[in-house]
């Protein structure tokens, strides 16, 4: 985006794979270019994503809308040991709650890439692995 030159560049390599498939016969583009052009219409804006962790892009978008944006996520989805939440089921999340419980405060780096972005299993091991060798932190 000429606009956000503060946001730096991107690799096509690096956009979400609906963005790489996209074209005027996809739903998906058909909302957004229905869509977007009315937020600046709107009384605001709700984005699931933390002030500090997304401050640059949220201040874009107070920027360039001018209309009020507000950080309230994450937002978590409802868990149940019957409920599959991403690929995790109840149980498996009880093993991450009792994992971070057994840990000092503060101590664990929760790394998230949304439900619209995907990396794959061999960039997910090369991550864990450079952060486990490199960091020696905690790590979800």
């Amino acid at each position: 985006m000429p606009d956000f030159q503060e946001g730096g560049n991107l690799d096509v390599s690096q956009l979400n794979p609906s963005l790489l498939e996209a074209d005027s016969n996809d739903p998906y583009t058909n909302f957004n270019w229905k869509n977007l052009p009315n937020w600046i219409n709107s009384d605001g804006i709700l984005f699931n994503t933390v002030e500090g962790l997304d401050k640059l892009g949220l201040t874009y978008f107070r920027r360039k809308l001018g209309i009020p944006v507000w950080a309230i996520g994450p937002i978590p989805w409802p868990v149940s040991n019957k409920q599959r939440v991403g690929n995790e089921t109840g149980e498996e999340t009880e093993k991450f709650i009792k994992f971070l419980d057994e840990k000092e405060e503060k101590s664990v780096l929760y790394i998230s890439f949304d439900s619209q972005n995907r990396i794959s299993t061999s960039q997910m091991m090369e991550l864990a692995k450079a952060l486990d060798n490199a960091s020696r932190v905690n790590f979800i």
